[in-house]
Formats: structure tokens, C-alpha cells, sequence
């Protein structure tokens, strides 16, 4: 059987209009954010300031390289 080319429309996009909008409008502040990671409790325990955990990783991050 093949597939039909008719595409359903979204129901979470149904009556929406975005005419009047704009692209990209807020794009530049992603270029300036941080990466955050967010470390389950038994990691945060070893690692209680982001400071220790830069530091830690530090060494890591050069042998990747």
C-alpha cells in the first residue's frame, strides 16, 4: 500500500498564525550561554562547588583533546 501525500494537519497548530512574527529573534543569546550540567545527588555529593568540578575535569578535558 502507499503512503499517502496528503499531510494532516497538527491540532496543536490549528487556528494559530504566525504572519506577524520574526526569526531568529532571540538566537544571539544562545551563542552567549553556558553550558549547565546538572549532576545526580551522589556526583554533586563529590563535587559540592562548580569550582571543584571545572577543576577535576580540567585534566580530563586535555587527554580528550
Amino acid at each position: 500500500m502507499a503512503k499517502s501525500n496528503t499531510k494532516t494537519p497538527d491540532r496543536d497548530s490549528e487556528g494559530l498564525d504566525f504572519s506577524g512574527g520574526s526569526r531568529g529573534k532571540r538566537a544571539a543569546r544562545f551563542g552567549k550561554m553556558k553550558l549547565q550540567i546538572i549532576l545526580v545527588p551522589d556526583m554533586a555529593a563529590a563535587f559540592p562547588t562548580c569550582y571543584a568540578f571545572k577543576e577535576t575535569l580540567r585534566p580530563v578535558a586535555k587527554l580528550i583533546n
